[in-house]
């Protein structure tokens, strides 16, 4: 979990001072893996709030296993909501994964992007408006 990799920082942080190369790398390692959880964490939550460029980020993320696990169709539901909501520099890509994939897939896909579209729908009304703000 994210509060392993930061106590292990924590942790290393003697032993860098001793000069270990192995414990260093290893710090290396969850430092990385720390930085891309967090990395992911706020795009998701801006994705969630309706921003595009994130949603369009995530969705490339996903695409091509950078930072999170490979996952096509989680990738073309984030894809399809932004070709739904005008985005045209996604239909190339939603059109190739729906050509592709098995119905099962795409079906999955549907309902993945229509339960992220009733979180962004929940999650965008909870934002107070700039103009409210004194």
């Amino acid at each position: 979990s994210i509060f392993q990799q930061e106590s292990a920082i924590l942790m290393f942080d003697d032993t860098l001072q001793k000069g270990m190369v192995g414990r260093k790398a290893r710090l290396a390692r969850c430092i990385s893996k720390a930085k891309a959880y967090r990395r992911i964490m706020w795009y998701r939550k801006a994705a969630e709030q309706g921003l595009v460029v994130a949603q369009g980020v995530l969705g490339w993320m996903y695409g091509n296993g950078e930072g999170v696990p490979q996952d096509e169709v989680e990738a073309y539901a984030w894809f399809l909501l932004l070709k739904e909501n005008g985005i045209e520099e996604f239909s190339k890509m939603v059109s190739t994964f729906e050509k592709n994939a098995a119905a099962e897939q795409r079906e999955k896909g549907q309902v993945r992007a229509a339960a992220l579209r009733r979180l962004i729908e929940q999650k965008s009304a909870m934002i107070i408006p700039e103009r409210w703000i004194w």
